[in-house]
């Protein structure tokens, strides 16, 4: 199951191909729980150490944030190539992807397109999925 989340980062900008729902899902579950864990680092952090006074280097919660950040800068292209993926597996064009950046409407389109099942046997995109 570990080796399913992860599994996009082995696939790291590979759009050809399908995946599962499971694959998207246990991926989105995995990232949902790192922002949370470095959140919760951050905000315990934030109550428990003293704030330092300027100009004296940066505090723990400045390394969170940037940790973060770039967690999700490098987790992107694995995810925009999953959910290309994940629309091939629905027999939509990879390109479906890219509805991603309309704002608000655009996340909302996608996760409910996530929760469909996926053709069943091979389509025009190549395989079923075998997860």
């Amino acid at each position: 199951m570990i080796s399913l989340a992860l599994r996009p980062f082995r696939l790291f900008a590979r759009f050809k191909g399908r995946s599962s729902r499971r694959e998207f899902w246990l991926f989105f579950l995995l990232q949902v729980m790192v922002s949370v864990s470095i959140i919760a680092i951050a905000a315990y952090t934030s109550r428990r150490l003293p704030p330092a006074p300027l100009g004296e280097g940066m505090r723990l919660n400045d390394l969170l944030a940037y940790v973060w950040f770039g967690y999700i800068v490098l987790s992107l292209v694995p995810f925009y190539a999953l959910v290309a993926r994940r629309f091939r597996d629905l027999g939509q064009s990879g390109w479906m992807c890219l509805t991603l950046m309309i704002p608000a409407l655009g996340p909302a389109f996608v996760l409910l397109q996530m929760l469909r099942p996926g053709q069943e046997g091979d389509n025009l995109y190549g395989p079923a999925p075998g997860c």
